[in-house]
């Protein structure tokens, strides 16, 4: 077993460091009253976060409960929100200081999710290159995921897996606290809609990781926080590394959904991270991700045909789409059906 480390509740002392995660956590948060409350004092407010956890005074708070359609999974999300002061500053900080010694040591390489410099990006490069180069290692794919995975991660094996990692008590007691307190269920379950609980969420399935890439059973590995997508040259090995999976999950008091796939990758494409992967090369959006895209660009385009008024967030969401429209064979062919007629120039200023 590696090394603990420990010390690390002593660094909230510091004024400097808290006050530099604060600045952090401030950052892109544009038009929230209760980030500019933080980010226009930011020393007093460091002070007085310095001082409620040097004394145990910090409460976790119940988080308010909202609902919100994924329209890219069709799926209805339970988000739980807490206030940006305390209770968000304390997770941006408990995330810095576990970030290096505990959530990225042990890290695969290609888990993606919720990571900087990594997202859907590296895994599309993964997926794509290992097919272009690999074609034989690349004849069948398993896809996989979590059952209800956020509300189904036990707490107490979550914290179990933490101090074998952190031998920090007070540190483990905060986070135990937080967690215990806004559990979807009774010691059941993380908070969709935490900063930290994205963290947790990718460490608690690290061994399962450890293990399928262990196997060398798809030499072609990406997990997307609980979408496992494998690639490889032998249909029994990928099957045998589906019952691993089940097997390591039922372990950890989860259970892997019904609907895994194992198929020849020339009879249809493997959808990962919003795209899909052909054998051949090709890469295109998800049939639903390009429905969602075009009714995006029509819209954008009568708006501003009729010069309509552009919410923020429409903006932002149309130049999150068309950078991503980059890595398509049909990227010519959808900018010059759909895009080249807006201007981009008005689109980014609305953006701000």
């Amino acid at each position: 077993m590696p090394k603990r480390v420990g010390h690390l509740y002593e660094k909230l002392s510091d004024r400097a460091f808290v006050k530099s995660v604060l600045e952090e956590a401030c950052k892109h948060r544009h038009g929230r009253a209760d980030v500019a409350r933080v980010k226009d004092n930011l020393d007093a407010k460091a002070e007085e976060l310095c001082h409620m956890l040097e004394t145990g005074s910090y409460i976790p708070r119940k988080p308010n409960v909202t609902y919100k359609y994924d329209a890219s999974s069709q799926k209805m999300r339970t988000i739980r929100i807490v206030p940006f002061f305390p209770d968000c500053c304390i997770q941006w900080l408990i995330v810095e200081l576990l970030k290096k010694p505990v959530f990225m040591r042990g890290m695969d390489a290609y888990c993606c999710a919720s990571i900087p410099g990594r997202g859907g990006i590296l895994a599309y490069r993964k997926i794509r290159g290992h097919i272009a180069r690999k074609r034989k290692a690349s004849k069948y794919a398993l896809q996989m995921d979590v059952h209800h995975y956020y509300d189904s991660i036990p707490v107490r094996s979550l914290m179990d897996k933490l101090r074998r990692r952190c031998k920090d008590e007070r540190l483990l007691a905060l986070i135990e606290d937080i967690l215990m307190a806004t559990a979807p269920e009774q010691g059941k379950g993380l908070c969709i809609g935490f900063y930290m609980n994205q963290w947790l969420a990718n460490f608690f399935l690290e061994d399962v990781d450890r293990a399928i890439r262990s196997t060398e059973s798809a030499p072609c590995y990406t997990r997307y926080m609980d979408n496992m997508t494998a690639l490889g040259g032998n249909k029994r090995k990928l099957h045998k590394l589906r019952l691993l999976a089940a097997e390591l999950l039922s372990s950890l008091g989860l259970q892997l959904k019904e609907d895994w796939q194992v198929f020849r990758l020339s009879a249809r494409p493997v959808q990962a991270v919003g795209y899909r992967f052909a054998s051949d090369g090709c890469v295109l959006l998800r049939k639903r991700a390009w429905k969602l895209a075009r009714r995006q660009f029509l819209r954008i385009r009568r708006k501003q045909e009729k010069h309509s008024y552009i919410p923020p967030c429409m903006a932002r969401g149309f130049l999150s789409r068309t950078g991503g429209l980059k890595h398509l064979q049909s990227a010519r062919t959808i900018y010059g059906n759909y895009i080249c007629k807006i201007d981009f120039a008005d689109i980014r200023r609305r953006a701000v």
